[in-house]
């Protein structure tokens, strides 16, 4: 048997649980931006919507076909697009505000603290995410899990725009953005 001495952890939706603090970002941006009197006929269509629209263009991105900021600047655009609306009248704070009010969401899948400080004690943790910088340090602090990490691991960082097996099978790509021992 191996003798584990790290231990790998995603973010999203493994720890801190996306899909929850996601939808209740969007309901509240819906209401505050009352989205209902744009011609937005209910919250339900307009969460299922933005979903369908934000994976497919975090694919794009993925996959090098838009960058960073057309993926922030024009989801939800889109989105308005996609529900049969005029994608002018998608508010124009309705993005910056997303960004700024969803990493700040604390929910996380049960047990998570519990768990991290059981492990912490035996091994070093590690978190790998495929987010951007700038969320991922907000969605780490406000949920006060950074404390368990020796390490932080963005896929920005590695000139990667997604932290495949393929990427984490190599040892060199470990060697040189993770360990400096394996």
């Amino acid at each position: 048997m191996r003798n584990y001495k790290h231990i790998f952890f995603d973010l999203d939706h493994t720890l801190w649980d996306f899909d929850k603090n996601s939808t209740e970002t969007l309901l509240e941006l819906y209401n505050n931006y009352n989205l209902a009197g744009l011609g937005v006929k209910t919250f339900e269509s307009f969460h299922a919507a933005y979903k369908d629209r934000n994976e497919m263009m975090w694919d794009e991105y993925r996959l090098g076909k838009i960058d960073k900021a057309t993926l922030r600047d024009k989801r939800f655009t889109f989105t308005f697009w996609d529900l049969g609306l005029d994608p002018e009248t998608a508010p124009k704070g309705l993005s910056e505000d997303y960004i700024r009010m969803s990493p700040a969401r604390k929910h996380l899948f049960p047990h998570s603290h519990e768990v991290l400080t059981y492990l912490k004690e035996k091994y070093k943790l590690h978190i790998i995410t495929n987010g951007f910088e700038e969320a991922q340090h907000i969605k780490l602090e406000a949920s006060d899990l950074k404390k368990y990490f020796e390490e932080i691991i963005i896929s920005e960082h590695t000139g990667f725009k997604n932290l495949t097996s393929e990427f984490l099978s190599t040892r060199q790509n470990l060697r040189k953005h993770f360990l400096k021992n394996v």
